[in-house]
């Protein structure tokens, strides 16, 4: 497994920075792009190879301004990995949530996830 993982924020597409070797993942911009899965699948593939190595403590940056419903399908799937996880080998998992202190939708979806999962979300404005 690679000790980071990587991608370049565009238009339709989220930055990722994932550092296996400090536990801090982050995600920000936007997502909704035409292909949302085929996208996400090696950053799920990434993600469970990481949790194999059984880390105890994790910290996901979640600074995402806009995603669409395809997406959230798949973040969901991103939280209920670390869910599992969680549950599995009594990590300490943390969402950090960061939203815009207008964006009640935004918050919202932070609570929403929130409540589909035990992890621990911090919800944040920026």
């Amino acid at each position: 497994m690679n000790e980071f993982y990587s991608i370049k924020g565009e238009k339709y597409i989220p930055s990722i920075e994932f550092n296996a070797q400090t536990n801090i993942l982050e995600m920000s911009g936007q997502s909704y792009h035409e292909y949302v899965e085929e996208f996400f699948q090696p950053i799920l593939d990434w993600i469970q190879k990481y949790l194999a190595s059984h880390p105890p403590k994790i910290t996901f940056n979640f600074k995402m301004i806009y995603f669409n419903t395809a997406s959230s399908r798949c973040l969901l799937e991103v939280f209920e990995l670390f869910d599992e996880h969680q549950k599995n080998h009594d990590a300490d998992i943390t969402i950090n949530w960061y939203y815009k202190e207008t964006d009640y939708d935004m918050l919202e979806s932070g609570r929403d996830y929130a409540m589909d999962t035990s992890l621990k979300f911090e919800l944040l404005t920026c």
